[in-house]
């Protein structure tokens, strides 16, 4: 996730979020008519945009913690339209505010549910930073994430609720083990990780040995199926490293969205050129 892969991917989700925005309201024009671009000038200004963000590097770098002025930055920045402006605000409250602080916290559990996936995992791993240990706020908020309909937030939630619980959470330990089914095999995983630090229920251990073994035993008898994928990925990386979380794919879903991703690249390219 590299900040020019971000970008394509920020340029690709606001066609596509025009786009469906106008199918609902049924202003899309017919086959043979003529479309009306103006609604893609939010991206039609590359240079401007690029010109944007790059008066964001270095934002809140070797800021003392606490710097009311950065602070006050970032709440405007959190209002910007472009959701690389607004990750650089959640990033920069996570390394800024001081630990516990409710003003900052109430900016990030606002950002949780940011319209853009990148924002809300971001806003995910500073809640984790800027909240104190078994925080009630925190872990409700954080709770709702996971449910979102992305996957690597939902990820990235487990995680944050694995660090910031209680062991002995009985109600935390309940929503952990529903992640148990969920279709992404990196929630739950994590999901697993989680509840061996915060059960200290024996009989929930033994059921999580057990469902990790059964799940992946009979996951290994379809052909077809994506644990076959992560198989070899624990062959070739670490269980520590971040490309485990990235490579893993959510089938089918994560290949339609590259396939997608794809066609228009190649469109923006073929428009450079005629």
């Amino acid at each position: 996730r590299s900040e020019k892969t971000l970008t394509m991917l920020g340029a690709m989700r606001s066609v596509a979020q025009v786009v469906r925005a106008r199918a609902r309201c049924g202003t899309l024009p017919r086959s043979g008519h003529r479309i009306d671009f103006a609604a893609f000038a939010a991206i039609s200004r590359p240079q401007q945009l690029h010109r944007h963000r790059k008066r964001l590097e270095g934002f809140g770098k070797d800021v003392a913690a606490g710097d009311a002025k950065t602070l006050a930055d970032c709440r405007e920045l959190l209002k910007d339209d472009d959701w690389f402006a607004r990750k650089v605000a959640v990033d920069t409250l996570r390394q800024v505010s001081m630990k516990g602080d409710e003003t900052q916290l109430s900016l990030l559990y606002t950002a949780l549910e940011d319209e853009d996936i990148f924002v809300r995992e971001a806003a995910v791993d500073a809640v984790v930073q800027v909240a104190h240990p078994q925080d009630p706020l925190a872990l409700s908020k954080v709770s709702v994430s996971l449910s979102d309909e992305d996957c690597f937030v939902r990820t990235r939630a487990v995680v944050a609720l694995g660090s910031l619980g209680q062991v002995g959470d009985q109600q935390l330990v309940g929503l952990l083990m529903d992640m148990l089914e969920d279709g992404f095999v990196p929630v739950r995983k994590r999901a697993i990780e989680a509840l061996s630090r915060l059960s200290n229920d024996e009989s929930v251990l033994e059921r999580l040995r057990s469902f990790e073994r059964n799940h992946w035993n009979s996951q290994a008898s379809d052909p077809m199926s994506s644990t076959i994928f992560v198989g070899a990925l624990r062959v070739t990386l670490p269980e520590s490293s971040e490309l485990w979380d990235a490579a893993v794919p959510e089938w089918p879903g994560l290949v339609v969205r590259h396939l997608l991703l794809l066609a228009w690249h190649l469109l923006l390219l073929a428009s450079c050129y005629y």
